[in-house]
């Protein structure tokens, strides 16, 4: 499956989202929209795309899969079943569980990221907190990470992600705006309410675009 197909795929799921109208967590307004929950929900999309994540990271050379909790680490175990085989060196797979400062390996899993190569799996990446808090974790036990891959790079990182290399499916511009300056909104678009928080938007402002903050005269 090439990667047209892929993104068509993610598309039909409703995993990625573009040029429509959203309100994102922050309160800033964009066009794309990322849910890939929405691929775990969808067996046979979640195998194709850890199948496409495989033939990414092939000249990789790890030891170890990890995958922060709650949506990361499900990723990074599909992909860790595709290296199954016994022609392979054994792959392990870790799940990177939040804690009070951070993260950890629990149940003994620090034995399979001590001093070991590792492959960091996440679903998204945006500011790279969630990476930098498994980078940390890692590092506490010597691990040593060869690579990074993602579902979605939203971030202004591209082939690397602090000297380490970064693969990804599909990389979304999710450009930001302020609501008093989001030119959608002066567009007289409605933003979608079933996704994100257009719905505590409308809520607050109204549907008249004409009561919009980006739209209110000064």
């Amino acid at each position: 499956m090439d990667q047209t197909e892929i993104n068509q795929k993610l598309e039909e799921v409703g995993a990625v989202i573009t040029d429509s109208h959203f309100v994102y967590t922050s309160g800033k307004h964009g066009r794309a929209y990322v849910n890939w929950a929405e691929v775990l929900t969808h067996p046979f999309v979640s195998w194709l795309t850890t199948n496409k994540m495989e033939d990414l990271v092939w000249g990789l050379n790890f030891e170890t899969i990890i995958g922060p909790t709650h949506t990361g680490d499900k990723i990074a175990y599909g992909l860790a079943l595709n290296f199954r085989t016994g022609s392979l060196p054994e792959i392990h797979y870790v799940y990177a569980q939040e804690s009070d400062g951070g993260r950890v390996f629990p149940r003994g899993q620090d034995a399979y990221v001590r001093g070991k190569k590792i492959l960091i799996v996440d679903d998204i990446l945006t500011t790279g907190s969630t990476i930098d808090e498994v980078l940390e974790a890692i590092g506490s036990l010597s691990g040593v990470p060869v690579g990074i891959v993602v579902g979605c790079n939203r971030s202004s990182f591209d082939d690397s992600y602090k000297g380490i290399p970064l693969l990804s499916l599909v990389k979304v511009d999710l450009e930001q705006w302020e609501e008093s300056e989001c030119p959608i909104c002066k567009e007289g678009i409605l933003p979608r309410e079933e996704i994100g928080h257009g719905k505590n938007f409308m809520e607050l402002y109204g549907r008249d675009p004409t009561s919009w903050p980006a739209n209110r005269k000064r």
